[in-house]
C-alpha cells in the first residue's frame, strides 16, 4: 500500500509544476525542494514542457524521460546492486479464488518484463 502514497506525491509536483507553483517553492527552497519525490514529479512537467515547446507532440513522451534520465537510471542501478547484495525475503501466496492462487513473483517477472521493452524501446523514441 506505500505506492499509492509515493504516486500521489510524484502525481503531486507534476500538477504543481504545470500550474506554476512549485517553481515558487523551488525558488524559496533551492535545492531541497527538488530533491524528494514531488521534486521528481516536477521535473517530469518541466521537462515534458520544454520539449513540447521544442519538439512539439513528440515532446509528451520524451520530454519526461530526458529531464528524469539521471534520477532514474540512478534509481535503476542502485536497486540492482542493493539486490546484488542482500537476499530477498520468500513471498506468500495470495489466494484469489478456491481453483486458482496467484504468485506474486509471477505478477514482478511481468512488470520486469514491461520495463525491459520499455528500455529497449527507448532509443527509437529519443531518436531526432
Amino acid at each position: 500500500m506505500p505506492g499509492r502514497i509515493l504516486v500521489i506525491y510524484v502525481c503531486a509536483g507534476c500538477i504543481l509544476g504545470a500550474v506554476g507553483i512549485y517553481e515558487i517553492l523551488v525558488d524559496f527552497a533551492g535545492a531541497g525542494a527538488t530533491v524528494p519525490l514531488t521534486g521528481f514529479g516536477y521535473n517530469l512537467a518541466k521537462g515534458v514542457m520544454e520539449e513540447i515547446d521544442s519538439a512539439g507532440f513528440l515532446g509528451i513522451f520524451t520530454g519526461g524521460l530526458k529531464s528524469a534520465a539521471g534520477g532514474i537510471a540512478g534509481a535503476v542501478l542502485f536497486s540492482w546492486l542493493a539486490a546484488c547484495v542482500f537476499e530477498p525475503k520468500k513471498k506468500k501466496k495470495t489466494v484469489i479464488s478456491a481453483k486458482k492462487s496467484l504468485n506474486h513473483w509471477d505478477s514482478d517477472f511481468l512488470y520486469t518484463k514491461l520495463f525491459a521493452i520499455i528500455l529497449l524501446l527507448q532509443p527509437f523514441f529519443l531518436q531526432p
